[in-house]
């Protein structure tokens, strides 16, 4: 666990010093997120981070994506791709650590733009099948400078309405969702997320 935490700490410093390529035409997208998740027995803390870049003028770029919550974690790198302007297509490899264990993990993940909207979806799998599958969904819809709002779907957690607030000023990022549909009806599944996001 220790390394996945340090390397972690790595990529958004590299990322947040721009270290990339004299010819890339674009500027990293860098993110580092505490996410708060209400369980039958409380509030389960996830830190998680995402760093992004283009390669030079291509189409084509890389990702970095990593997660921390108690007893678990996991650090996964890609490529990305955008045939189109409006679409990204993404996919990663990476490890997950599991009672001290370190395992493979996969993901694929896809971004689409169209004027004030917006969707994105980022599904996870291991070797295990359908117990290590996962999925983090979203839709939104930009209603004014500072707010999203939209359609939040994560697997364990369920589906639900949700709103995203930009704080003026700041590079901060406030949001939420309650998740009352749950398509796999699981018993013990949360039914809120919430978070606070700074976009470096």
């Amino acid at each position: 666990m220790k390394y996945i935490v340090a390397t972690l700490v790595a990529i958004v410093t590299v990322f947040t010093m721009n270290f990339t390529s004299p010819a890339s035409a674009g500027e990293p997208f860098v993110f580092g997120e505490v996410q708060l998740t209400g369980t039958e027995s409380g509030i389960m803390p996830v830190y998680d981070m995402y760093a992004a870049d283009q390669i030079g003028e291509s189409r084509f770029g890389v990702q970095l994506f990593g997660a921390l919550s108690p007893g678990w974690g996991e650090l996964l790198g890609g490529v990305t791709a955008s045939p189109v302007d409006w679409l990204t297509l993404g996919a990663s490899v990476g490890v997950q650590s599991l009672a001290g264990d370190l395992e493979p993990r996969y993901a694929l993940n896809t971004s689409v733009f169209h004027g004030q909207w917006s969707g994105f979806a980022w599904t996870e799998f291991d070797n295990t099948g359908l117990s290590g599958f996962w999925y983090d969904a979203n839709i939104r819809y930009q209603a004014v400078d500072w707010l999203q709002v939209g359609i939040l779907g994560r697997r364990f957690i369920g589906t639900g309405p949700a709103a995203w607030v930009s704080i003026p000023k700041t590079n901060l990022v406030v949001w939420g969702s309650w998740n009352p549909i749950d398509l796999e009806l699981s018993p013990n599944a949360a039914r809120g997320i919430g978070g606070i996001m700074y976009l470096f």
